[in-house]
C-alpha cells in the first residue's frame, strides 16, 4: 500500500488556486495522479490512460486536456511518445536520504521502472540522483559488459539487492551498538559503502561489507583501508 502526503496547506496555496482554474475536475485529476495505484512515491511513472479514464469516469480527451493544463502551469511534465508523466514536486517530500535508508531500495525500484527511452528519466536523475541515492547509470552500464541476456541482467539485479541488504544489516548493527558507533556518522559510513561498490562492483562490495561485519568493523575503517581506532564511547565514526 502506498501513502500520499497531502499537506493541510494544499487548498490555500497558490498552486491549488491555479489548479482550480483549470476546470471543475482539476483538483480531482491532480490528486488522482498523485495518489492512484498506477503511480509511485517519486511521481514519475507510466500513465495508463485507459486505467485512469476508467478510474475517473472520464473521457481520454478530457483527461489529457487537464494534463496539458497542468503542463502549462509548470506542475507536471509529460512525455507523450513513451506515455511517462512526471509530477514535478512529488519527490521533494522524500527529502535527503542515506544510501542504506530502507526507503531508498523502493525508490530505486520505482526509478528502474521508468522507461529508459523517456528523456524525463534522465532529467529526473539529474535533479534527484544525489538526494535519493539513485544508482549511477553510467557506472551501472559499465557493469553490464558482455552479452546483454535476460540472465545477465537478472544476476546483476540480484547482486544489487544483496548489496543493499548488506548495507541495511550494517546500519542495523550500528544502531544496536550505539555505545560504540555514532548515529551522526551513519551517513559517512553509507557513503563509504557506496564508494566500495563503485570501485569494486556490487558482488565484491557485498563480500567486503559482510567480512567487515564479521570482524566488527562496523565503521568500515579497515574495509576502506584506514587505520582502525581503539574502541571508545560514541566515537564520531
Amino acid at each position: 500500500m502506498r501513502f500520499f502526503k497531502l499537506h493541510n496547506t494544499y487548498w490555500s496555496d497558490r498552486r491549488s488556486r491555479l489548479i482550480a482554474k483549470t476546470g471543475p475536475q482539476g483538483h480531482l485529476v491532480y490528486l488522482y495522479l498523485n495518489s492512484a495505484s498506477l503511480g509511485n512515491y517519486i511521481g514519475i511513472f507510466y500513465l495508463n490512460r485507459d486505467q485512469a479514464c476508467m478510474d475517473l469516469s472520464m473521457a481520454e480527451s478530457d483527461l489529457m486536456d487537464y494534463v496539458q493544463k497542468f503542463i502549462n502551469l509548470g506542475i507536471v511534465k509529460y512525455d507523450e511518445e513513451n506515455e511517462v508523466i512526471w509530477i514535478l514536486d512529488a519527490a521533494q517530500d522524500m527529502g535527503q536520504m542515506l544510501a542504506a535508508d530502507k526507503r531508498a531500495i523502493g525508490i530505486r525500484a520505482d526509478y528502474a521502472g521508468v522507461s529508459k527511452n523517456s528523456p524525463l528519466r534522465k532529467e529526473f536523475y539529474t535533479k534527484y540522483a544525489k538526494a535519493l541515492t539513485l544508482l549511477d547509470e553510467e557506472f551501472c552500464a559499465g557493469e553490464t559488459t558482455g552479452t546483454e541476456s535476460s540472465f545477465n541482467k537478472a544476476k546483476i539485479g540480484e547482486a544489487r539487492l544483496r548489496f543493499d541488504g548488506a548495507v541495511e544489516v550494517l546500519m542495523a548493527l550500528r544502531t544496536d551498538n550505539r555505545q560504540l558507533f555514532s548515529e551522526n556518522a551513519d551517513e559517512y559510513v553509507g557513503a563509504d559503502a557506496v564508494s566500495i561498490w563503485k570501485e569494486k562492483g556490487h558482488a565484491e562490495a557485498t563480500r567486503i561489507i559482510l567480512a567487515a561485519m564479521r570482524s566488527n568493523d562496523l565503521d568500515l575503517r579497515v574495509a576502506m583501508g584506514r587505520k582502525p581506532v581503539a574502541s571508545s564511547p560514541l566515537r564520531d565514526i
